[in-house]
């Protein structure tokens, strides 16, 4: 039981600095970007690995491909934004 109460605050706390992240990018704060894309970098990377050490049967490894989808959409748009924003420059 102690192991998973571990594991459910590593998640609050990737989501909460995730949802941070990207409240300070829509305030068009530009260092936020390379911190988010490290963060997401490394949820990617766990997110993938669980479907191999699972098995595509569980439920958990594609909640997490979902998860990965959102988060490499998530990505295009910080990269278009970042693009728009260093062509104003």
């Amino acid at each position: 039981m102690e192991s998973r109460l571990i594991l459910i605050s590593i998640y609050i706390a990737i989501a909460v600095v995730s949802a941070v992240l990207i409240a300070v990018h829509l305030m068009q704060m530009d260092w936020a970007i390379p911190m988010t894309v490290a963060l997401f970098g490394v949820q990617i990377t766990y997110n993938l690995i669980t479907v191999p050490m699972v098995g595509l049967s569980n439920p958990v490894a594609i909640t997490n491909l979902v998860v990965v989808a959102l988060q490499l959409l998530t990505l295009s748009i910080l990269w278009q934004a970042h693009q728009s924003i260093a062509l104003r420059a």
